[in-house]
């Protein structure tokens, strides 16, 4: 029988936890399906530029994964289980699961659309957190937001 650690006494009380840590478990859905989207559009890409897109992506979905496994420790660090279940990531997200299909230039709008679009939540995230008092929390988030700025830029840099 497997004991259960403490819970975390942090200074934030536990309806205010309980808030971050729902805010917390939507951004690990984003991520995992931003992810997910990444992979596929490295799976599926061809073209002239097949080569330099395909290390491009798989880079980029390496570093997601990272920031995945960060956002699942964030909840953990607060006392509660990260979420595992891919369908009940399907019904929090709030970015489009779709197939990577397409030319190369739609794959990469495609991903664009979503990095912006989880940039623009996490902004609202940030945001949210502060209110709740949870000045790490936000901070972690900016932190993600701003490895997102970085990835959406390099991906529209392909476009130019």
């Amino acid at each position: 029988m497997s004991k259960q650690p403490p819970k975390a006494n942090i200074g934030l009380d536990e309806d205010k936890k309980k808030a971050v840590v729902e805010l917390l478990q939507r951004v690990l859905a984003d991520e995992f399906v931003l992810n997910s989207a990444t992979k596929g559009a490295h799976w599926n890409m061809s073209g002239i530029h097949f080569s330099a897109l395909h290390k491009f992506l798989d880079d980029q979905y390496e570093e997601i994964s990272e920031m995945v496994d960060a956002v699942a420790e964030r909840v953990l660090q607060l006392g509660y289980k990260a979420e595992s279940v891919i369908a009940n990531y399907l019904k929090i997200t709030r970015l489009k699961d779709e197939p990577a299909t397409g030319n190369a230039e739609e794959l990469l709008r495609g991903l664009v659309e979503k990095q912006e679009t989880l940039i623009r939540e996490l902004r609202e995230d940030v945001d949210a957190t502060e209110e709740l008092g949870d000045k790490g929390t936000s901070d972690f988030l900016t932190g993600l937001m701003e490895k997102h700025e970085m990835m959406a830029w390099m991906l529209r840099v392909h476009l130019a």
